[in-house]
């Protein structure tokens, strides 16, 4: 939810959506719930009512576990790379890499992008037309979106956190210059215990409409400017 290395003559903005949930995974599902997949399902439907599109990131466990998930993202027009969460782990990173392309190939899909949501290490290089996340030692070469996906996540742990999230995301585009990308960093199973009909998230994409900012994806910005 900051800026982006890359520069658009029009104003816009992405929503970037991370799945990463699994019933299994105990440590968020005690803070947040198991509400993700309903979720999952409204944000669909909310960008087929509404015309949005939306980028999609998906990690290896719901990759492996749910392929039907991707598949669903893929299937409603939507765009869907690869989300390496804690990206920290060097020695494991190769095989987490291959690991996340054979996933992706049996869905007959092809990242081009990925996001994270820990800083990408120092000495990793990774091919990519894209990345997504904190400011990192990533390829000079490779555009970056910058943001800060966990801002939602430290918002939602303090009384009355998640309505100062959404006012401060349509705030910062008053506060970066019109040719800078603004990135909205979501989870559902976040959503799915502050805002579970999406209400306020669509509150927020409207606001951002409104201000005259453009709803675009990441990939779109990588083959043009304009988005």
């Amino acid at each position: 939810m900051i800026l982006a290395e890359i520069e658009s003559p029009i104003p816009c903005f992405c929503l970037r959506v991370d799945l990463d949930y699994v019933p299994w995974d105990s440590l968020d599902a005690e803070e947040f719930g198991h509400g993700e997949p309903a979720v999952f399902l409204r944000l669909l439907e909310l960008a087929r009512v509404h015309g949005l599109q939306f980028h999609f990131f998906v990690s290896n466990r719901v990759l492996s576990a749910f392929p039907a998930v991707p598949e669903a993202v893929l299937n409603e027009g939507h765009e869907l790379d690869w989300l390496c969460k804690h990206p920290s782990d060097l020695s494991g990173q190769e095989a987490r890499q291959d690991m996340a392309l054979k996933l992706f190939n049996q869905i007959g899909h092809q990242p081009i992008g990925l996001a994270s949501e820990s800083p990408w290490p120092v000495g990793k290089e990774f091919e990519a037309a894209f990345y997504s996340g904190p400011a990192a030692e990533f390829s000079e070469s490779v555009p970056k979106f910058l943001c800060n996906p966990v801002g939602l996540e430290q918002a939602c742990r303090e009384r009355g956190g998640f309505a100062m999230w959404c006012q401060s995301t349509l705030n910062q585009n008053h506060d970066v210059a019109e040719n800078q990308v603004v990135t909205i960093c979501v989870r559902p199973q976040i959503l799915a215990k502050v805002d579970a009909h999406l209400s306020a998230t669509l509150g927020v994409i409207q606001g951002m409409v409104k201000q005259g900012r453009k709803l675009t994806t990441f990939r779109k910005l990588v083959k043009s400017p304009n988005g």
